[in-house]
């Protein structure tokens, strides 16, 4: 079993600090990409069953610039691309090819395959990793840092709250007669 390292660079996203995650050909997010991977990305944010109930609130662009954030990292198989107890865990991937098992203290949880997604308590809590996912097989996933999530949801956020507080100041709670 190989343990990959990740760390954050500024120009790519997410890169591999040993060998067994290849970077040739892969794309960052500043390339455009498919519809149907867009469509891909957006409709495992929607059936992630811990992020689509905090998500259902945004539309459809919003959720689409979440998709376009994304950066493509081909991964080897046997790779843990996150591991139980881990700290730094900024990171959720939607799976686009390949598959890959879950373990929870050890022990086979689930099996993912393309369309599915795992990290996504990254985005919502600074907590360690509660399971260990491992490619079985060469994989492509696309990685969304937790900054591209918050900054996105702020922003509907801030939205809701300017349209309220229009909304708001034009209604007379006390006319004087």
């Amino acid at each position: 079993v190989h343990h990959n390292t990740w760390r954050l660079d500024d120009q790519i996203g997410l890169v591999a600090q040993d060998s067994l995650c290849h970077f040739e050909g892969s794309r960052t997010a500043d390339e455009p990409k498919k519809s149907e991977e867009i469509e891909l990305i957006v409709e495992a944010i929607r059936t992630n069953a811990n992020l689509g109930p905090l998500v259902s609130h945004l539309g459809q662009g919003s959720l689409h610039e979440m998709a376009e954030s994304a950066h493509c990292v081909q991964v080897n198989s046997g790779v843990e691309v996150i591991v139980q107890g881990e700290i730094r865990a900024d990171h959720f991937f939607v799976i686009a090819e390949g598959t890959f098992q879950v373990m929870v203290d050890g022990k086979h949880a689930a099996v993912l395959a393309s369309g599915d997604s795992f990290g996504e308590m990254a985005l919502l809590f600074r907590a360690p990793r509660a399971a260990t996912v491992r490619s079985t097989s060469e994989a492509t996933i696309w990685s969304i840092h937790r900054s591209h999530f918050r900054r996105l949801n702020q922003a509907s956020v801030k939205q809701k709250i300017k349209l309220y507080s229009r909304i708001l100041s034009q209604v007379e709670l006390f006319s004087e007669s």
